[in-house]
């Protein structure tokens, strides 16, 4: 994609599992102020696309991480996706992110 590597995070309460294209691990990292730093440490803005769905309020310190490491590296991307989840459109329900 554009010459960007894929960053796939599934945020949870407790963890957030991290696929990167081209890894055949699926990395795990606790939801946590210390595991986010580590985790938003290993990513490069400028060849990193990082993208998670909006979980009510579970992704806002990964979020605010990711912005905090683009604006103080360079100019990367991060798209958190909006809408409802997965599973909220499985079953026909209607919550908003």
């Amino acid at each position: 994609m554009n010459g960007k590597r894929v960053i796939g995070i599934d945020v949870g309460k407790s963890w957030l599992d991290v696929s990167a294209e081209g890894c055949e691990r699926l990395r795990r990292y606790g939801n946590d102020a210390a595991a986010i730093a580590a985790l938003v440490e290993q990513l490069d803005p400028a060849e990193d696309l990082v993208v998670f769905e909006r979980t009510g309020g579970w992704e806002r310190n990964l979020e605010a991480a990711l912005a905090d490491r683009m604006n103080s590296v360079g100019r990367g991307s991060l798209a958190a996706g909006q809408g409802l989840s997965p599973s909220a459109r499985d079953q026909g329900q209607n919550r908003p992110d």
